[in-house]
């Protein structure tokens, strides 16, 4: 009688072990789709990142050739007077 349910428990232990690797194996291909998910977003971010600073040097170079252009045409006004 002790024998059996020893053996009884033995099967349940593996039972839940071969379960619980399962269950692992689900968790670990889950982890790395999220890995992969994340990677894919601090890349989009860095994309982005970088097209910001691009932007901002483009309207910065911009700006500072309306400056320019303003005051070399008050410089010409002011050799025209």
């Amino acid at each position: 009688m002790e024998i059996s349910r020893l053996a009884q428990s033995k099967r349940n232990i593996i039972s839940l072990n071969m379960d619980l690797e399962r269950d692992t194996q689900r968790i670990d291909e889950a982890n790395q789709k999220l890995l992969l998910k994340i990677q894919e977003r601090e890349d989009k971010i860095q994309r982005l990142e970088s097209e910001i600073i691009q932007t901002r040097g483009l309207v910065e170079d911009e700006e500072w050739e309306k400056e320019n252009r303003t005051t070399m045409e008050r410089e010409r006004a002011l050799q025209e007077l």
